[in-house]
């Protein structure tokens, strides 16, 4: 109605399926950017010396499950841990996302005054669930009482383990027989109405690497392991959210890339992971007050290092890039150069943006470009999303699009890795031709 009888504007027709993918790349967008502007009303900062005596100490105090104080910052009951609605500038920041036309968002709305309007529907959608999450929690919290923890022990909820076998292909195309766990949680009223449980699927890979994380890291606050399933059930559910925005944006690091970059540069830790995808034990997360239980220090933008090499691959662009550059050049400002050695080999698809942003650091060492094709990374790589089950196109005669094959896909775009370090850093992490390249070559 307003682009109709006010605006005058022409805004083309577009399918569902491109509506729906830019909305789901829209929220996601929202999300990066409100962590990172938000994460100071969540838990401690983190600070440490390069991921040497990283502490993992759980407190429940933290948690989205637990009773919430009021904030001490301005007096207002602590944000969503997903939503975080409240934002500077959260208006701003969505009417931007939906007037883009290239990039995250392809809606290419077409006049700021139709952009506002849905903004606000936008942003008011998400203060109304995070309302409603509140309400719930609060409603479990009272009825839990005193014995709130023990109310949501993996026993008591319903929740029971499965496994089922599938074959599936790999990156080759060879065929592969995996086994999926299935976690089912069974309520009483599912049970009563006959209903079939709300089910979690992850490959029993990941399930183990998970489980073993949990009894190192979790072990003191939870030494039955009474809520092991309950909470790898929210995370999974959690991570399901953004399930399609690294697909866009996350170039894939092979492990064999990660291990070169620890033979040459030092490197220890990634600062964007998630307890299903990290490759280093010390890692940074999306979601803290979930993956910690599984050994996430936390959120980068909370993230302190004094000295260390560090792997940053952002799952985003746009304003959360921007912001992530600005706390590593704020890092590395603050560092003392003459005694901490400071390092982070950035990994990210080349845009103007990002060159633009690093070009005049002073701590700009090291710039290299991969020309050939990167695999990118598909967020569902821990499960199987029924796409893994079909073969890729290479050779394949049953005609199934590329779109729908496997965990990865190919970027048309070049990666480029950058080296930021403070001169200590740069002393002890030189990025030579010799190393770059060899690095660069673990990528192909």
């Amino acid at each position: 109605e307003v682009l109709k009888n006010r605006c005058g504007g022409h805004w083309p027709l577009m399918n569902y399926s491109h509506v729906r993918k830019s909305v789901a790349d829209l929220f996601d967008q929202w999300l990066f950017q409100a962590h990172a502007i938000g994460n100071e009303e969540g838990g401690t900062r983190q600070s440490n010396s390069g991921g040497k005596n990283n502490s993992h100490s759980i407190s429940e105090s933290g948690s989205w499950t637990r009773r919430q104080g009021r904030s001490t910052s301005n007096g207002r009951t602590r944000e969503d841990p997903v939503l975080l609605s409240h934002v500077p500038g959260a208006m701003e920041h969505v009417q931007q996302l939906l007037q883009a036309t290239t990039d995250v968002s392809g809606l290419g709305v077409p006049s700021n005054e139709l952009a506002e309007v849905l903004a606000s529907k936008f942003v008011r959608e998400i203060e109304q669930i995070s309302l409603e999450v509140r309400k719930t929690q609060a409603s479990l919290i009272r009825i839990g009482g005193d014995d709130y923890l023990k109310s949501v022990e993996d026993k008591t909820l319903g929740m029971r383990l499965g496994e089922v076998n599938t074959k599936c292909y790999d990156d080759d195309g060879a065929k592969v027989d995996k086994t999926i766990v299935r976690i089912e949680w069974h309520t009483k009223s599912s049970i009563a109405q006959g209903r079939p449980p709300q089910v979690q699927k992850i490959y029993k890979s990941h399930f183990e690497m998970l489980e073993k994380n949990y009894r190192e890291i979790s072990s003191s606050s939870d030494p039955s392991i009474a809520h092991l399933l309950t909470r790898m059930f929210v995370l999974l559910c959690r991570y399901d959210l953004i399930g399609d925005a690294k697909s866009s944006c996350q170039a894939l690091v092979p492990p064999v890339a990660l291990k070169s970059m620890a033979k040459h540069f030092g490197v220890i830790h990634e600062c964007f992971a998630s307890p299903m995808s990290r490759i280093c034990s010390s890692y940074n997360s999306l979601f803290p007050d979930v993956d910690r239980y599984f050994g996430s220090l936390g959120s980068f933008f909370d993230f302190l290092p004094l000295e260390g090499s560090y792997e940053v691959n952002p799952p985003f662009g746009g304003c959360s890039l921007k912001m992530m550059f600005d706390h590593i050049f704020s890092l590395l400002l603050n560092s003392d150069s003459d005694k901490n050695a400071l390092s982070f080999l950035v990994i990210l698809r080349k845009s103007q943006d990002a060159l633009q942003q690093v070009n005049e650091s002073q701590f700009l060492r090291k710039i290299a470009t991969i020309e050939s094709n990167v695999r990118l990374l598909g967020g569902m790589h821990h499960k199987d999303t029924g796409s893994a089950s079909r073969k890729p196109t290479k050779g394949n005669d049953e005609g199934i699009s590329s779109d729908y094959w496997g965990p990865t896909s190919i970027s048309d775009s070049s990666t480029v890795l950058i080296w930021l370090q403070n001169d200590f850093g740069h002393d002890l992490w030189t990025p030579s031709e010799e190393k770059v390249q060899t690095v660069m070559e673990r990528f192909q």
